[in-house]
């Protein structure tokens, strides 16, 4: 698991050396599954928390990466169903945040601000936070009644969680970030996806015992039925066509396994963006049955 995450995590490493580790890793936790009778199903995946940050996705049988056959989904537990509170109570618009100046920079991530700006068009009524506009002052009191909640931009570790950067207010005592402390004392109660397109948002800590992720394990144990997140420092520029790609999916009536599964098979067509690095550091985090075509319903371009 280790040397598979090793060689996925990085461009730099040979199609060769991820396929050899990626067989490997395969025949042991996979020997025997066949994917051409069951192409298109759904895997759940319960995983031992001792395979560490392992990315599923990139795991090959003999017809090639799961991720590419199969619509995978890392359940919390495979026998939970999502909080029926989150059904009971009036959603307000989707919330769609890009934003963060990273450490030593000036500008805010452009990137980030692009993959907002296309994520807002498959709803016209979203609110569409840019840049200095993504305070914690703005962000925070949308979080409760956001039917569906988007982040673009940087994510740290700080006080042994993650923070997910924001625009600072320029105001003593101000805190430009989230982090489950805020999901915690501000729960997006009626939100059905939640999505960290930012670097590390679903690393595992260090030692085997620890969650997967601080903030994606916040929002599950909230019953957010739908959480998206990355296991490693992610590219800035794949990452608007994964996510444009991921969200005209869910606009065509696809569930959230389903578009990251479309997302990637886009991905790869791409010569620049083949190596599993781009795509397989994206992971969903639930039980892959919410339908979410109403919230995302199409981009206006």
């Amino acid at each position: 698991a280790a040397a598979l995450e090793r060689v996925t995590s990085t461009p730099t490493t040979s199609q060769q050396s991820v396929d050899q580790a990626a067989r490997r890793l395969g025949n042991v936790l996979l020997g025997g599954l066949r994917t051409s009778s069951t192409a298109g199903d759904r895997l759940l995946l319960e995983a031992d928390p001792v395979l560490g940050n392992l990315p599923w996705a990139p795991i090959e049988t003999g017809e090639g990466p799961i991720g590419l056959h199969f619509n995978l989904e890392e359940a919390p537990s495979i026998l939970l169903e999502p909080s029926e509170r989150l059904r009971q109570e009036p959603a307000g618009r989707p919330l769609v945040v890009g934003a963060s100046i990273g450490s030593g920079e000036s500008q805010f991530l452009p990137e980030a601000l692009n993959e907002a700006g296309a994520v807002a068009r498959f709803n016209k009524d979203a609110n569409l936070l840019l840049a200095g506009q993504a305070t914690r002052a703005q962000v925070v009191p949308r979080l409760a009644t956001a039917e569906a909640i988007h982040f673009a931009g940087h994510a740290v570790r700080g006080d042994g969680g993650t923070r997910l950067l924001l625009a600072s207010a320029g105001t003593a005592g101000d805190k430009p970030y989230l982090d489950g402390a805020v999901f915690r004392k501000h729960p997006p109660r009626t939100a059905r996806l939640v999505v960290f397109s930012a670097c590390s948002t679903g690393k595992r800590e260090e030692g085997w015992n620890h969650g997967m992720g601080d903030i994606v394990d916040t929002l599950v144990s909230l019953g957010v039925p739908e959480v998206v997140a990355t296991r490693w420092q992610i590219d800035s520029s794949s990452a608007v066509p994964m996510m444009d790609a991921f969200y005209g999916g869910l606009s065509a009536g696809l569930s959230v396994p389903q578009a990251l599964t479309a997302a990637r098979l886009s991905l790869i067509r791409d010569v620049r963006y083949r190596h599993p690095y781009y795509w397989a550091a994206y992971y969903a985090s639930g039980v892959g049955k919410t339908d979410l075509h109403e919230v995302f319903h199409g981009s206006n371009r």
